[in-house]
């Protein structure tokens, strides 16, 4: 139980990761159009 809660901790830590890098790209790629 306590590994399944530490894999859900870092999933979701990852997915946050990715999304925000991919929203930081897509914002930096409109200034430089």
């Amino acid at each position: 139980q306590q590994l399944n809660h530490f894999l859900a901790t870092l999933q979701a830590y990852v997915q946050s990761q990715l999304l925000h890098n991919a929203w930081w790209r897509f914002c930096h790629n409109l200034e430089y159009k």
